[in-house]
């Protein structure tokens, strides 16, 4: 079960729920003093009393509290409270000498005297208002922590999606390079793509979600780019079974694994190399994307430095789904296997089954 902290008391809240305790403790006093006195007497004698009782209550909750209990000082606290109730016990006698006594109507001034009321009543007040002090104390502290951690986890999936974008625009612009050295008539279309790609990958990172169709749109543009540094096309397959008209990705999550699998094949060197991509969302909207390629043994080929990793690109999942993904590879020797499976969002369109042709 995931664990939800506790939302935070706004002010107007806050405010309300004072306000309706001390008008119940207002009621309640006067329904029980009018037992013995006519309700006027009772009424003033219950709101004289609530200023020495309120002065408790706040003085206790944001001084006493706040600044002697929540650093740990506990024997000072009940020290001071101690004295804090002593201290309002002769200001309640006098309060409530000015009015009929009830002890005396009812006969119980010989066993308890008005001191011992005005004690159990201002511990009362010391004991409630110190627990919810210190509630209302522990739910803000949390509520500030939650947010820390959120901008933090959000400010470190940014940084990883910046170490994603950079390397994939780089092996991009060298597709193009490699092009313009050659003097290719498809120079134009491709910046053309990289210019769609741009956009994708300035604005829609900045997304929560995308849709998964665009997603797709862009892995099929960064295969045409790459398709056209040779002369015949080269063995990429992608394959996509589903509803994924109707469903909502991260953006950039599933790219990243595309751009690893040309990486790592090696088509200038090996006619046999292939990239076999293969997506698929089922009936609940769970995506699973399935990357298999040719390892790139060739030395001369390998990229010196750059590119993302699978262990980059597992931080940035669990950052955003938690223990809700799953990623695995399986080396094969000659191939290389990585299986992602994502949970999806419904969007506001009804999700249709779209299954696209093979790419050969």
């Amino acid at each position: 079960m995931k664990y939800e902290p506790l939302r935070p008391i706004s002010r107007s809240l806050n405010r309300s729920f004072q306000m309706a305790f001390w008008l119940f403790v207002m009621l309640v006093g006067t329904l029980f003093f009018s037992q013995y006195m006519p309700w006027q007497t009772a009424f003033w004698r219950t709101a004289a009393n609530l200023a020495p009782l309120a002065f408790l209550c706040y003085f206790n909750a944001l001084v006493l509290v706040n600044r002697i209990l929540e650093r740990g000082w506990y024997v000072t606290y009940v020290l001071s409270a101690v004295v804090l109730i002593l201290l309002m016990v002769p200001v309640r006698i006098w309060i409530n000498a000015q009015f009929p006594d009830p002890l005396v109507e009812t006969g119980l001034n010989r066993v308890l005297s008005p001191a011992f009321g005005a004690i159990i009543t201002n511990i009362g007040v010391v004991l409630v208002s110190a627990l919810y002090q210190v509630l209302f104390n522990r739910v803000r502290r949390e509520h500030a922590a939650m947010q820390a951690l959120n901008r933090h986890q959000e400010a470190r999936l940014q940084l990883l999606r910046a170490q994603i974008n950079p390397h994939f625009l780089f092996n991009t612009l060298h597709n193009i390079y490699s092009m313009a050295v050659t003097g290719s008539s498809a120079t134009a279309g491709a910046v053309l793509n990289l210019s769609q790609l741009l956009r994708y990958v300035i604005y829609e990172t900045q997304k929560e979600m995308v849709p998964l169709v665009r997603e797709l749109r862009h892995i099929e543009r960064y295969i045409e780019l790459y398709q056209m540094r040779f002369a015949a096309p080269v063995a990429v397959r992608l394959r996509c079974e589903g509803a994924v008209e109707g469903r909502s990705v991260e953006p950039m999550l599933l790219l990243p694994l595309v751009e690893n699998c040309f990486k790592h094949t090696d088509f200038v060197h090996h006619p046999e190399a292939f990239i076999e991509l293969h997506l698929q969302v089922d009936a609940e909207g769970r995506l699973r994307f399935r990357t298999r390629n040719t390892h790139n043994a060739h030395p001369a080929a390998r990229e010196p430095r750059g590119g993302v990793g699978l262990a980059n690109i597992r931080a940035r999942l669990e950052l955003r789904y938690g223990k809700a993904f799953r990623l695995t590879t399986r080396d094969e020797g000659r191939t290389f296997e990585v299986v992602l499976e994502v949970p999806t969002r419904p969007m506001h369109a009804a999700a249709d089954t779209h299954t696209r042709p093979a790419r050969r």
